[in-house]
């Protein structure tokens, strides 16, 4: 942002944001648990692993919008914010609840804060307009959250390493499709 403000830009013209898979966070991390599961004989260890499944997405998010909270309350950004800049806001991407045995508006419900989008399947925008409530579920406190991601940690299950995995898939397949619609633009421009 700084090159563009030394290159005359007009900072109050960009937008952005920053995209995080949620769902897939939770789906990839009950399968770890799952799995964890299936060898565990403790009764107690067991029940604790099972109390974990569904809680990895939104203790992430939350992190991260701790995160985001943090970046742009520093100085650095103020700066910028004198110019004109804008806050680049949190994108909720993956939002459509894949386990019939969470909330069906989970991932919308869990997730509403200042400053975020959330990309919603029709299905799920249609599950909150029936039942859903709008009120501020996440802040800059996520102490729980952290907490959360520890005990993972503690079952050998890294969240951060779940994300950089989901992070190398999702380029490949969004590059995949940005190929393929190029494909079909150039078939489509030697035809005409």
């Amino acid at each position: 942002m700084n090159k563009f403000l030394d290159n005359q830009g007009d900072v109050s013209t960009v937008s952005s944001v920053a995209s995080v898979f949620v769902s897939r966070v939770d789906t990839a991390a009950d399968k770890m648990l799952d799995d964890l599961m299936d060898k565990e004989t403790n009764g107690v260890a067991k029940s604790e692993l099972e109390s974990l499944k569904g809680t990895s997405a939104v203790a992430n998010s939350a992190l991260i919008y701790r995160k985001h909270i943090e970046i742009f309350s520093e100085k650095a950004f103020a700066l910028l914010k004198e110019k004109g800049a804008r806050v680049q806001r949190v994108l909720w991407g993956s939002t459509g609840t894949k386990n019939p045995a969470y909330s069906d508006v989970k991932y919308v419900a869990e997730l509403i804060a200042r400053n975020t989008v959330n990309t919603l399947p029709d299905q799920t925008l249609e599950a909150f307009l029936d039942h859903g409530v709008v009120k501020e579920a996440l802040t800059a406190s996520a102490e729980e959250s952290q907490k959360t991601v520890d005990r993972f940690k503690g079952f050998g299950i890294d969240i951060d390493s779940i994300c950089a995995k989901l992070l190398v898939d999702g380029a490949a397949a969004f590059t995949k499709s940005f190929e393929s619609l190029l494909s079909t633009i150039e078939r489509t421009a030697e035809e005409t």
